[in-house]
């Protein structure tokens, strides 16, 4: 009896000194997992003044053996839907709204060796200018329009160049109207000359 509870003893101590050495299951975890990172960039480089050009985003994950997808935000804001990482590179485009843009690429894997991760911020500015450019060349036209009518109203002359401008014939008669009216003056000047001169 004593021998057999010595050896069951034994047997015990020799298990619990086995199961100490061995690391737990979480460390195997741990070891087996790698740590990626991820980096986004933009193209064409802010600010940008023209508020209908395509932006391109590009987010590259490292290690690039590593699967999974980017969701490009804008913000919170997805940009589109998530994107398939292709040898650690995914890229997506869009046309971001005329302001201020916070964006970030989110790395999320499907293999669980490896873990998830979020690019640095990049901040973006689109403005307005470009609108605001074809305005002013829109006002330019106008002022030369009325400088053309203007023109128009100096003599016959103007009136025939506008007759004779296949797109202007508004432009033009405005200047025939204006010429006779010149001639309709000269002519009424000539007629008060002579009636003075019989009067004498």
């Amino acid at each position: 009896m004593a021998i057999a509870a010595a050896a069951a003893t034994m047997v015990f101590i020799g298990s619990t000194a086995s199961a100490a050495a061995l690391p737990s299951p979480s460390s195997w975890q741990a070891d087996d997992v790698t740590t990626t990172s991820t980096t986004l960039a933009v193209t064409p480089a802010s600010p940008i003044t023209d508020p209908t050009t395509t932006e391109t985003l590009t987010a590259t994950v490292n290690p690039t053996t590593a699967d999974g997808t980017i969701q490009f935000l804008d913000g919170t804001t997805p940009l589109g839907d998530p994107v398939t990482v292709t040898s650690g590179t995914a890229t997506t485009t869009t046309t971001l709204a005329t302001g201020d843009h916070t964006l970030t690429a989110v790395f999320t894997t499907t293999d669980p060796t490896y873990t998830t991760s979020t690019s640095n911020t990049v901040d973006y500015t689109v403005n307005g200018n470009h609108g605001d450019q074809h305005g002013d060349r829109g006002n330019r036209g106008i002022v030369g329009g009325n400088r053309g009518v203007s023109g128009g109203g100096r003599g016959v002359l103007g009136g025939n160049h506008g007759v004779s401008g296949g797109g202007r014939g508004n432009l033009g008669s405005r200047g025939s109207l204006g010429g006779l009216q010149s001639i309709l003056s000269i002519l009424g000047s000539l007629l008060g000359n002579l009636g003075a001169n019989l009067s004498s």
